[in-house]
């Protein structure tokens, strides 16, 4: 676990990982590029094998839900990342977003290609402003670099 908090956090900390230049510099983005040369039944495989799991109570494994996902034939498929944080005590969606928003980024255009996801949204919770700030402003950066295009979107209640 500890060494899973070391790979997930490296870059908490640098305010440089909050634009998108800076972000890229620190290795943002290449993970999507090596996604691509994948097919999506591959990036699940490599999920599978990875034992990736959700970060919520359960800890359900996160290619066995992909894989269920992809199961549901030509139904149309939404992403949403959930960063409502609702375990009590809990703050690594909320430190995520306000300090590595490309990182969550790059994960949802990752998951979104190996769903073919026809529409994804980050829900975060409508007390985190701050984040809500940060993430949309790294979420415009991709959408003015032409990484994502019209079904992506910051929301909360």
């Amino acid at each position: 676990m500890v060494e899973h908090a070391k790979i997930l956090l490296k870059n908490c900390g640098s305010g440089e990982v909050l634009t998108l230049a800076g972000a890229q510099a620190r290795g943002a983005y290449n993970s999507i590029k090596k996604a691509l040369k994948l097919s999506p039944k591959d990036i699940i495989e490599e999920i599978k094998k990875s034992e990736l799991r959700g970060r919520g109570g359960a800890a359900f494994p996160t290619g066995i839900k992909w894989e269920y996902a992809k199961k549901n034939g030509d139904l149309p498929v939404y992403l949403i990342a959930n960063g409502d944080e609702s375990e009590i005590g809990t703050f690594k969606d909320r430190y995520l977003i306000e300090h590595d928003p490309h990182l969550i980024i790059e994960g949802i255009m990752i998951s979104a290609y190996a769903l073919n996801a026809n529409w994804a949204c980050i829900y975060i919770r409508g007390e985190y402003s701050k984040g809500y700030e940060i993430l949309s402003k790294a979420l415009k950066e991709c959408y003015n670099a032409g990484y994502v295009h019209g079904g992506m979107y910051v929301g909360g209640i």
